[in-house]
């Protein structure tokens, strides 16, 4: 996670409130946007994972946002960074024997359509989509 501090005080209150023999709680610096992060995440990784939950996403940013690596923020976070991390961790996963990998999604697509222009191009006219939708639509 981003904020690792704020990860601790989490993870805590779930120390607290699980059983005994649940488990080993782990919070590791993670930013979805940086592939970077991703690669420094994977490669502290030890031993099996069980579970992964993508649930991780932004969205309706207010201006066209990019990724270190130039892509569309909100695509680079809730797709790119799931499946970096998700490909990253398989061997962890393939380890764990049934392991389970868990894509937290919304039904925001359907207000707005896919805009591929603006995945990879430098700069885009953008207007923010309806509710939920692309903040991403070109105003051509």
């Amino acid at each position: 996670m981003r904020d690792t501090d704020a990860g601790a005080r989490v993870r805590e209150r779930l120390e607290k409130e699980l059983p005994s023999g649940s488990g080993q709680l782990t919070v590791g610096r993670l930013d979805l946007a940086d592939r970077s992060t991703i690669a420094a995440f994977v490669a502290a990784w030890q031993g099996p994972l069980h579970i992964l939950v993508n649930n991780a996403g932004v969205m309706a940013t207010p201006q066209l946002t990019r990724t270190p690596e130039g892509r569309e923020w909100q695509f680079g976070v809730n797709h790119l960074g799931h499946f970096a991390l998700a490909t990253g961790l398989h061997p962890a996963l393939a380890a764990a024997d049934g392991a389970r990998v868990v894509s937290v999604s919304s039904i925001g697509h359907l207000f707005s359509p896919v805009v591929l222009e603006t995945w990879t191009t430098a700069s885009a006219p953008t207007t923010r989509g309806p509710r939920t939708g692309s903040p991403r639509r070109p105003t051509r």
